[in-house]
């Protein structure tokens, strides 16, 4: 949108020359005229009718009588450059333009461009085909170069110090004044001549048809787009930081930041040459610009930049307000960047209007503005503490549905990026307990802007994307409770509840509801599976919640009630086992052996109480299945029975034998002694024998009730153990239990069962001899016992001792031959010589050894005693 960036005041309507060319220095306006009169004309300012005039100063005629096609002043040099004539003349800018010179070789000129930017003054000077250049040294112009070039120059301008930009007929070239290389750029275009001018910071502008183009002094193009105009502009000129364009009939106006947007346009007739007061890039208030036609001068006078952009704003052009803003100095500006951010927050709302939502709430962002404000945008999302501020009720903003979701979408954005900022991101330590009674005020009560945010942004989600409120929920997060959760109630969202709760440690209100939806089949919660899956994250701490809120879901399904006390959890967060158990007993008596067995395995609780209640458990477990397990002909091995039996009693022995175990073997056998007996479990109480030391006993249940001798013998081995007194005569044991007469109450035959074991008793001597003592052996025989039954016994036996007898025999020999070949090495050593006199030398020290006391090492050598022992020490 266009504004007023110049005022347009009229210096004259009827010059009494035909005006030619224009240049300007401070309040001074020089003038070239067909008649070849250069005139200068003082600029003042009326006070009375609030206008420009121009009165004139000094009058210079041309010797020639030629026009004067163009004029320059050069204020640092104070001299002025005219072409008239084809001749490029200097004149005293003191002086009433005196002729100082006229450059030598300059006769054909059609043009010339200086250079000001360098350490020094530079001027190009275009003849028809060749180009001159001049530099002022010692207040004169001195030829520095000449360069051919292919064609008649239209238009010429610096390009940086070492660089010319020559427009020809057709096209743009660049001239590197060093090497005299030049490059093409790019064509004029069908229409009109090249048209070029300077900007600041090494920047030339040059004109295609009716667009202008923005170049480097490399060359390369400095803008993404190029500026157009409505047609072919007649020239150009500059004042920060508008490009000015003198068209047919009126001048127009851009800024360099913003090309599209045309900044004013002023009707005038004819104009057809422009120099302007400011060619730097900083705002200058008092840079006029001087437009003139061939009759007629006018001046543009800069508007002040805060009126200019009080102009935008007022009517709403926020963008070209913020172009000019953002691109001008703090000096230029009173306040610019608390005015920037102003302007931002005007154009947010602006945006956020237009609908325009997810820009808008970037600018929100970026300008660190208050979260209350943007969210007060929408209504009904703000606290009514917040609500009833007539700030916030003034920006609220209608919204049609689809309007309003595309708006909340973008608010989404904006709330996560400022929830960062507000540092919501708990640690893991962190005590909900606490947060929880933080969240507590009535919501329409609270002004805590981290709550506000949170809640917000669960709206919204819930308006846009209900899948992403459970991500929120699960972290760390300030949403008010009460709130919250009367919105997801109202949403139908009750398992983002239970998150809620979770996540504020409100599990009594999560289980609670867990319970209240379980019996509601359509329901995502319904069952007992998600009320197992949180009280499964539930550790000791909450025992009394997991104990209350588990008994219904034992009662309704027990087998999957049960992964609530086996699941994984950190050492610091485990159950009291022993509670778990009481609990289980009363709610689910079947589930007691698979949670003892986790406890005992997995956990490897090491309670003897709680390896006791799992063989008890056992037992009665075997107890039961024996009642209806089918009678069979003798005693089954203990683990084989089909049905459920076998893999229980498997379970039974095998835990009974673990190393590991750490059950009382006393209180069970006292518990179930009797009950062994009657079920046959002979091989049960043995292993609770064996527990005891009570290895006769043991071996007695394997041999005289199960007949089963190879386990017997298994035991032995097994319990062996030369170092022990309980256990060196194991082996001795099962002799005397081989030899003792059975129990008849154990057996059906007695006497068959007695000739069966003295044969095992024999050939059990024949095997493990070694294992057992002689003489106790004979000992347990009766005398009646043939010596046929035990020659290979004894066979064995004196084998053995003849085989030990000649052994240590043979190491007593190498014992002696060791002794001997020790005591020749010593009879050697004894008698050595070692001849020590007043020449011998300590080896360490290579001092004499004198009278001091000598030692002498094995190989020979000779030191102090004193360096012997410091040589010990150092090994130490």
């Amino acid at each position: 949108m266009t504004h007023t960036a110049f005022n347009l005041y009229t210096l004259t309507d009827k010059h009494p020359f035909k005006i030619e060319c224009i240049d300007t220095w401070q309040n001074t306006l020089v003038v070239g005229t067909s008649e070849g009169f250069l005139l200068a004309y003082e600029i003042i300012y009326d006070e009375f009718k609030k206008s420009y005039k121009m009165e004139h100063i000094i009058h210079q005629k041309s010797s020639s009588k030629k026009p004067v096609t163009q004029v320059t002043v050069v204020e640092e040099q104070n001299i002025l450059l005219s072409l008239s004539d084809n001749h490029v003349c200097v004149h005293n800018l003191a002086q009433n333009f005196n002729v100082i010179t006229q450059l030598p070789k300059t006769k054909g000129c059609l043009l010339y461009s200086i250079d000001k930017t360098g350490n020094q003054l530079k001027i190009c000077a275009a003849m028809k085909k060749r180009l001159i250049i001049f530099s002022w040294v010692n207040k004169t112009f001195v030829e520095v170069k000449e360069l051919s070039i292919p064609d008649q120059v239209k238009s010429l301008v610096w390009c940086g110090s070492y660089s010319l930009c020559v427009g020809f007929k057709k096209e743009y070239n660049l001239i590197d004044i060093q090497t005299g290389g030049m490059v093409e750029l790019f064509p004029v275009g069908k229409s009109g001549a090249p048209i070029a001018t300077v900007l600041p910071d090494d920047q030339i502008v040059l004109g295609r048809e009716h667009i202008s183009i923005f170049l480097g002094s490399d060359g390369k193009p400095t803008k993404q787009y190029g500026m157009s105009w409505s047609e072919l502009p007649v020239a150009l000129g500059f004042c920060f930081p508008y490009i000015i364009a003198l068209l047919s009939k009126t001048v127009e106006i851009k800024s360099i930041f913003l090309f599209q947007s045309l900044v004013q346009q002023i009707p005038l007739l004819a104009p057809r040459c422009i120099c302007s007061g400011n060619v730097r890039s900083t705002f200058n208030p008092k840079g006029f610009v001087y437009i003139a036609s061939k009759t007629q001068v006018w001046v543009l006078t800069p508007v002040a930049l805060h009126t200019q952009i009080n102009q935008l704003v007022e009517s709403k052009s926020y963008e070209e307000a913020l172009g000019l803003l953002e691109n001008v100095s703090s000096d230029d500006v009173v306040e610019r960047d608390s005015t920037i951010s102003k302007t931002r927050v005007l154009y947010a709302y602006h945006l956020f209007k237009e609908g325009q939502y997810p820009r808008a709430m970037d600018y929100f962002y970026n300008e660190k503005v208050d979260p209350l404000y943007v969210i007060g945008i929408f209504p009904k999302l703000l606290p009514a503490y917040y609500t009833a501020q007539n700030t916030y009720e003034k920006q609220q903003i209608e919204l049609d549905p689809q309007s309003k979701e595309k708006a909340l979408a973008a608010l989404i954005g904006y709330l996560t990026k400022k929830r960062q900022d507000l540092k919501l991101s708990y640690p893991d330590d962190v005590n909900y307990d606490e947060v929880s009674s933080q969240t507590q005020k009535d919501w329409n009560q609270t002004q805590d802007i981290a709550q506000i945010v949170d809640t917000t942004l669960v709206k919204a989600y819930l308006a846009t994307n209900d899948s992403l409120v459970p991500p929120l929920l699960r972290l760390p997060n300030q949403c008010h409770i009460k709130e919250t959760e009367q919105v997801l109630r109202e949403n139908h969202k009750f398992s983002e509840m239970v998150i809620l709760y979770k996540m504020k440690g409100k599990h009594k209100e999560a289980l609670d509801l867990l319970k209240e939806k379980s019996n509601q089949p359509k329901e995502q919660l319904s069952g007992t599976r998600p009320t197992i899956n949180y009280l499964k994250e539930l550790g000791s701490e909450h025992m009394d919640l997991i104990i209350n809120y588990s008994a219904w879901v034992l009662q309704q399904n027990s087998k999957e009630g049960l992964e609530i006390f086996v699941t994984d959890r950190k050492p610091e967060h485990l159950l009291p086992s022993k509670q778990v158990v009481d609990h289980l007993k009363k709610y689910a008596p079947d589930q007691v052996i698979p949670y003892l067995e986790f406890a005992v395995q997995e956990l490897s609780d090491q309670t003897p109480e709680l390896h006791n209640e799992l063989i008890i458990f056992y037992f009665n477990r075997v107890f039961k299945y024996r009642e209806s397990a089918p009678k069979t002909q003798g005693i089954p091995i203990g683990g084989t029975e089909d049905g459920p039996l076998g893999p229980m009693r498997a379970k039974l022995i095998n835990f009974l034998e673990d190393s590991r175990s750490c059950y009382s073997p006393n209180l069970i056998l006292s518990n179930f002694h009797k009950k062994l007996l009657e079920e046959g479990l002979y091989e049960e109480r043995a292993i609770l024998l064996s527990k005891l030391g009570n290895h006769e006993e043991a071996l007695k249940e394997y041999v005289h009730r199960l007949f089963d001798f190879k386990k017997a013998e298994d035991y032995c081995r097994k319990h062996y153990h030369t170092d022990t007194d309980g256990n060196k005569d194991v082996y001795l044991s099962l002799l005397r239990v081989y030899l003792s007469k059975p129990d008849k109450s154990m057996m059906e035959d007695p006497a068959k069962a007695e000739i069966l074991l003295q044969k095992a008793a024999f050939s059990f001597l024949d095997k493990y001899y070694k294992e057992i003592d002689v003489l106790k052996a004979l000992d347990l025989l009766q005398d009646t016992t043939k010596i046929d039954k035990l020659y290979k016994y004894f066979e064995s036996v004196l084998r053995d001792i003849t085989e030990r007898r000649r052994d240590c025999q043979v190491h007593v020999n190498v014992l002696k031959s060791e002794s001997m070949k020790i005591k020749r090495e010593l009879i050697r050593y004894r008698s050595g010589v070692v001849h020590i006199n007043d020449e011998t030398y300590c080896s360490t020290c290579d001092r004499l050894l004198g009278n001091a006391v000598p030692v002498r090492y094995p190989n020979g050598t000779i030191v102090h005693y004193k360096c012997f022992l410091n040589n010990k020490k150092a090994k130490k």
